[in-house]
């Protein structure tokens, strides 16, 4: 078996030749840090890898680590859209991305942190109106990605992997809202948390609807981001999650597994036990991680 026929049957619940490992992949790759240690230890040398994520810091390996180990899959990331230029104000080490919220690594940082959110003074339905949302399907996204795929797809060594572009429903409410305002949001403003997380859902569902209707029959797996948990449970109750989370997650799957029959893979870091059996029964096929340390 070859690393695309291994990883298949396995998500397909067969028997492979062996257990398939991933690394570079989606939440497989490393830390800068992380990368450039393990480069030193291995007595390899090269220039500095592509910053895959510059929030997370995490990078594209160097193909001498991707030789050593295996990769089981070829992702393909969308693109910013054609009106917003990624760029480090040197001067403050920081940037802002096309959402308007602000990222700031300080000295001798890992990572860029979250500073600045767009919507931390929105209370209505109406202020959310007033917001820019950036066009979910602008050409710019996927351009030159079909090409890429169906390559990828024609070489049958890979699992495909296409990634959303955008994080999570409660994900992104943090990104824009700010944690902490999320929170109170959550807890004192259900209709706004409400009304932003449809506005997400059309938003994902329209992205969706474009980039599978130029790749879905070669992808194998939609990566979808949905941070649900923390150290040591959910981040919200799941009756809150059943009742506001649940109904339009599974709406958003339904859209994509009418586009594709790909699996679909949900990331979600800390402890979500409690909240496995609903995202089975809502479609997802895939989780990731299963962290052990949570």
């Amino acid at each position: 078996m070859n690393c695309r026929q291994r990883t298949l049957a396995a998500l397909n619940h067969q028997e492979p030749d062996r257990v398939p490992l991933d690394f570079g992949g989606r939440q497989t790759t490393l830390h800068f840090g992380a990368h450039q240690t393990l480069m030193k230890h291995l007595g390899f040398s090269g220039p500095e890898p592509p910053i895959r994520s510059y929030h997370t810091y995490l990078v594209e390996p160097d193909p001498q680590l991707l030789q050593r180990f295996e990769r089981v899959s070829t992702i393909f990331f969308p693109k910013a859209p054609s009106d917003y230029v990624f760029k480090i104000d040197p001067t403050t080490n920081s940037y802002v991305d096309e959402w308007g919220t602000t990222y700031h690594m300080p000295p001798d940082g890992f990572y860029y942190d979250m500073v600045a959110n767009p919507l931390t003074e929105a209370e209505s339905e109406a202020d959310l109106k007033k917001y820019r949302w950036p066009n979910p399907t602008d050409p710019s996204r996927i351009a030159g990605l079909p090409e890429k795929v169906r390559a990828a797809y024609r070489a049958g060594e890979k699992v495909i992997m296409m990634c959303g572009a955008m994080p999570g429903l409660w994900e992104h409410a943090w990104y824009m809202f700010g944690m902490e305002q999320a929170f109170v949001n959550l807890a004192g403003n259900e209709p706004l948390i409400e009304a932003f997380t449809e506005r997400v859902v059309e938003w994902q569902i329209a992205y969706w609807d474009m980039a599978l209707k130029e790749v879905g029959d070669c992808v194998d797996v939609v990566q979808l981001n949905e941070d649900l948990g923390s150290q040591d449970g959910p981040m919200m109750a799941p009756a809150t999650f059943r009742r506001i989370y649940k109904p339009r997650l599974q709406r958003l799957i339904r859209e994509i597994k009418q586009r594709t029959k790909a699996q679909v893979y949900l990331h979600s870091c800390g402890s979500i036990y409690r909240l496995i059996p609903d995202l089975i029964e809502i479609g997802v096929d895939i989780l990731n991680p299963v962290q052990v340390n949570a």
